[in-house]
């Protein structure tokens, strides 16, 4: 009834259609995707977020167990060895604060 010509018509009209409903398909998958990057991305900035809260928490608990002249402590290299008994003494939990202030009062950088 119908040529041959009319059925390869036919047939390459259904294949463009389903080559679009597959591109279609691959756009929406793409989107989901980006989403799902984004949402990611979201989750790990939170999680950073809490680790540095929690760190600085840490760091304020620590400061709170030491002496004032350790808090302040200044980075030079003098100081920091001269303020390494101290700091001894407060890991061991100790408050020896007679010590921190016999090597807070050599510290001339403070």
């Amino acid at each position: 009834a119908c040529c041959v010509h009319c059925v390869r018509v036919r047939m390459l009209r259904a294949d463009v259609r389903m080559l679009r409903a597959s591109v279609r398909m691959l756009c929406a998958g793409v989107r989901m995707l980006r989403v799902g990057v984004r949402m990611l991305r979201a989750t790990v900035h939170v999680l950073c977020a809490a680790v540095h809260m929690l760190h600085a928490g840490l760091r304020m608990l620590r400061a709170s167990q030491m002496c004032a002249c350790c808090v302040q402590m200044c980075a030079h290299a003098v100081c920091r060895r001269a303020h390494a008994a101290c700091r001894r003494a407060h890991a061991a939990g100790e408050r020896a604060h007679d010590a921190c202030t016999r090597v807070h009062a050599a510290c001339t950088h403070v």
